[in-house]
């Protein structure tokens, strides 16, 4: 088992001492393992491809900074995440919109920061993005998002994070003579230009069998519109979705396990149909982040029902990791502290609010600890912080980077004051 008292030289418990828990710790080391990855089995591996951070996992001005320095472009899906991409300095022409719903506001802001492309989620945005685009007499390169129609089974993940089937809330429908009249719109609009289309099956995915379905529909589907409207499409958006393994990152699948059956299923349809093969794109979020993150927490306190369970009570719980109780998700952890090695124990770790689903892990086998002891929950690089809750006036935990022996702040700690910020006094 391996040890976490330090991770990227740095000591934890010095960590927990200096900064209040729970805090978020970032591994720089865990986010050059995933890069490589991408670079070796992707970027590098094939020709006319790129990668899009799919910025919902985590995003602060930092973090875009960090996928600025490995040249990927950045997926967002809300002003909020654009606005900080735009904050950051990140070049906002390698800056992807998404969303079902933009707000005019949030088209507006789009194309007066600049940003590369939008997709296209429904009819009712395309008009909005007219109308904005002819006010500004800005031009914009547009993506069509299309759900592969894929059987909702054959998406081994939970049905909270499945988006490629038909009864989805994303993206057009898998109708040919429907998706000729919106791109014919768009060709014809002076302001718009039509470059691609883009799918995205879910998030969490443990197969790559799915991906070589969605690549054969998509293949199919753009051959089939190049060939009835006459163009030659740019860009085929893959989407992301590649899976980690929570509870014991050894177990996680290389990207070329998800990677190399897709491409190769493109290449093939690509060349069955005669059409020369547009830039791949993929947007991994949880995969590049996720194992990269832990979050550490102080043991306070503790219930032991003998013979049915011993909680171990921590000083976080659901507000910093939503996760649990939204999807049910696993996780691992380990006791950190100066002793020698103890006996182990079954436990199960509650966090602090007022909710009984407050469990983050359910009988999990740790060394026996004491109070004042450390906990570490691993994986907690991707979503964690994205849906933080202030629930019970809880204050935001700060994210620090781990790098070669120092300690660097991303995100500062909420602070009382902070909470009150837009709290407003009014006389009755």
């Amino acid at each position: 088992m391996k040890s976490y008292k330090y991770l990227d030289g740095c000591n934890i418990l010095e960590i927990a001492k200096k900064y209040p828990t729970p805090a978020y710790l970032i591994s720089w080391e865990g986010i050059l393992q995933k890069v490589e990855q991408l670079e070796e089995d992707f970027t590098q591996k094939y020709k006319n491809v790129d990668v899009y951070y799919a910025s919902k996992a985590f995003l602060c001005k930092s973090m875009c900074q960090i996928v600025k320095k490995f040249k990927f472009g950045l997926d967002v899906v809300s002003g909020g995440e654009l606005f900080t991409a735009h904050r950051s300095g990140f070049d906002m022409k390698r800056v992807l919109f998404h969303g079902n719903n933009k707000s005019r506001e949030e088209l507006t802001d789009a194309l007066i920061y600049g940003v590369g492309r939008i997709v296209v989620d429904n009819e009712i945005e395309l008009e909005n993005l007219i109308e904005v685009a002819s006010m500004l007499n800005k031009k914009i390169k547009v993506l069509l998002r299309v759900s592969p129609h894929l059987e909702s089974i054959d998406i081994d993940t939970h049905r909270y994070i499945t988006t490629g089937q038909l009864d989805t809330k994303f993206g057009f429908l898998l109708e040919k003579g429907s998706l000729v009249k919106v791109i014919k719109h768009i060709i014809e609009c002076k302001n718009l230009e039509f470059v691609g289309l883009h799918s995205h099956i879910g998030s969490q995915i443990q197969n790559h069998t799915i991906y070589e379905k969605s690549a054969t529909v998509m293949a199919t589907l753009v051959c089939d519109l190049n060939r009835e409207l006459q163009i030659e499409m740019q860009e085929l958006n893959m989407g992301g979705g590649f899976g980690i393994v929570y509870e014991n990152s050894n177990l996680t699948k290389s990207l070329q396990f998800f990677i190399d059956p897709m491409m190769k299923k493109l290449e093939e349809k690509f060349k069955e149909f005669g059409y020369k093969r547009p830039k791949i794109i993929i947007e991994p979020g949880r995969f590049l982040i996720a194992e990269a993150g832990h979050t550490i927490y102080r043991i306070g306190a503790q219930k032991d029902i003998k013979e049915i369970r011993k909680f171990l009570f921590i000083d976080g719980g659901m507000a910093d990791n939503m996760r649990v109780a939204l999807y049910q998700s696993k996780y691992s952890a380990t006791v950190i502290h100066s002793r020698e090695k103890n006996e182990k124990e079954y436990v199960t770790i509650a966090g602090r609010f007022c909710e009984t689903g407050d469990i983050l892990i359910k009988d999990i086998e740790l060394e026996k600890a004491e109070i004042g002891d450390i906990l570490m929950i691993h994986s907690t690089g991707a979503y964690n912080f994205s849906m933080f809750s202030h629930y019970n006036r809880f204050r935001r935990p700060q994210v620090l980077l781990l790098k070669e022996g120092k300690v660097i702040e991303l995100v500062k700690p909420e602070t009382y004051e902070d909470l009150l910020t837009h709290d407003c006094d009014i006389s009755l």
